[in-house]
């Protein structure tokens, strides 16, 4: 992109614009190159040094995923609350620390059934109050 700098003419545009008509006509090519390649059923060689695209997808997550994520959170947040202490407790040990239920009887000193009970009824509190809020 750069190589053709030369090229450019401020009378016949803005640089913005002609920066972008560059990006859009080498992610075209890129996709051509990928599509006019023969179907193989082996995995192809890393074709990184053809494609000056390979490598800058960002592994975050971008600003629709983590709105998404946030309002989930804050759902899951306010079902908890609804939920009876016990239950509440006994829900944040299995998934947040990992607890198995007899653990978790151990820990709140009860019964392995009632806990399983207490499991059993918050996942479904849980479950309905997250399909009304979403």
């Amino acid at each position: 992109m750069w190589r053709q700098c030369r090229h450019f003419d401020a009378a016949r545009g803005q640089a913005e614009q002609w920066l972008a008509r560059i990006a859009r006509n080498s992610a075209i090519d890129s996709l051509k190159r990928r599509s006019s390649r023969p179907a193989r059923t082996d995995p192809p060689p890393s074709d990184e040094a053809d494609d000056v695209y390979a490598g800058l997808a960002c592994p975050e997550a971008g600003p629709c995923e983590v709105l998404s994520q946030r309002g989930l959170n804050t759902a899951v947040q306010q079902c908890l609350r609804a939920l009876p202490p016990a239950q509440r407790e006994s829900l944040s040990l299995a998934y947040y620390s990992g607890m198995s239920h007899s653990e978790i009887a151990q820990h709140v000193g009860r019964p392995l059934g009632t806990v399983k009970s207490w499991m059993r009824r918050s996942l479904q509190g849980t479950q309905a109050l997250l399909t009304d809020q979403l």
